[in-house]
């Protein structure tokens, strides 16, 4: 079986993707560029081991866009499936126009995504044009069935998989114990009661001032009068570019610039908890992983992994974005029950089992 597939750039997860579906099928990769301008240039994947990698020769645009008529060449080729994994870009428009009107099926696959009901007509028509052209869709499910169905897609013709940066090495077997946690945060030169770990860009869309404004408030526990040492790290960029977000950090906001996957998960494993107060992400594959090493998540209502993987006071909690009072809230409930923490992070263990590249595959092969 042979397959073309359309993206933008290879970030980790990707590539690392790919060299499993590539066991499964003849796998050809288009990427647009080599990185995305906004990103740090480590953020890319490993090697094409098992897949031909092909870069697109183009025009970049903006931070990830990019225009690259040249794909109409492959489009043209022998394959039995050609998925678009990023109908957004100029690239994908391209083809995807090229595509419907010699009649050639086309595959398109979601990450994730919200449906607008307040969007312009333009918009709503454009999507649709794009999205409900398809053949088939591959969704990560819940909101993003929505999403696509809104825009044109078929519900019979969707195929969900699980969207994920997890191999099934990357996941915990057990919680870590407390004692070890301390010790992780010693190797790691940090000393508090309860760390908080939150993962991504410096931007607005994060919500790390909502966190900021949590932490200036101060978080303790009014029934025991108790006061812990609360620390909270934030991976994803330079303090100054935190400060530009934020104003003045407070004592216990620590921003850390961008770490490898495997310097990543001793942050992970190092916490108690985990918080991305997001104003939107489409998915949010940091709550995949902070779930991989048992942590108990705490996100927002505009989160996607958070509203198909998090269920309430079970394995983490679900906040209104933008809402200061009920993300410090969660917080302090967390920090303050140990017996609590311990709890959720069996719960997201078992539940995040599923979520491996393993799985994906699986599901990609099952739907061509």
């Amino acid at each position: 079986m042979k397959v073309l597939y359309q993206t933008n750039i290879p970030n980790p997860y990707v590539v690392d993707f790919f060299n499993l579906l590539g066991k499964k099928c003849e796998l050809t990769v288009l990427y647009e560029r080599h990185f995305a301008k906004d990103r740090d240039k480590k953020w890319v994947g490993g090697s094409a081991k098992n897949y031909k990698e092909i870069y697109l020769r183009g025009k970049n645009i903006g931070s990830e866009n990019s225009f690259c008529p040249s794909i109409i060449k492959y489009i043209k080729g022998d394959y039995d499936h050609i998925i678009i994994g990023d109908y957004s870009t100029y690239t994908a428009m391209w083809a995807i126009r090229y595509m419907r009107r010699h009649k050639i099926p086309y595959i398109l696959s979601t990450d994730g995504g919200f449906a607008n009901y307040e969007e312009s007509n333009i918009k709503k028509r454009l999507k649709t044009y794009l999205i409900g052209g398809a053949s088939k869709w591959l969704s990560p499910g819940g909101l993003s069935n929505e999403y696509l169905i809104h825009y044109g897609a078929v519900a019979e013709r969707i195929t969900e998989y699980p969207f994920t940066s997890l191999g099934e090495e990357d996941i915990l077997s057990s919680p870590i114990e407390l004692e070890e946690k301390k010790k992780i945060r010693e190797s790691l030169g940090i000393n508090c009661d309860v760390m908080i770990i939150g993962v991504g860009q410096f931007i607005y869309r994060k919500g790390w001032d909502v966190l900021a404004s949590a932490l200036k408030a101060g978080l303790f526990d009014t029934s025991k009068e108790t006061h812990l040492d609360i620390q909270a790290y934030i991976i994803g960029g330079e303090k100054e570019k935190l400060e530009e977000l934020v104003g003045m950090l407070p004592k216990n906001l620590h921003a850390i610039p961008f770490v490898s996957k495997k310097e990543l998960f001793e942050y992970y494993k190092a916490a108690d908890i985990f918080a991305l107060p997001t104003r939107e992400d489409i998915w949010g594959l940091v709550v995949n992983e902070a779930m991989a090493c048992g942590l108990p998540v705490i996100t927002t209502d505009r989160c996607n992994a958070g509203i198909s993987l998090v269920e309430d006071n079970v394995n983490g909690y679900i906040v209104p974005k933008d809402d200061e009072v009920k993300l410090k809230e969660a917080v302090e409930r967390l920090a303050y029950d140990d017996n609590l923490r311990e709890e959720m992070s069996r719960h997201n263990l078992e539940k995040i089992l599923k979520y491996t590249y393993q799985n994906k595959v699986e599901s990609y092969i099952s739907a061509l």
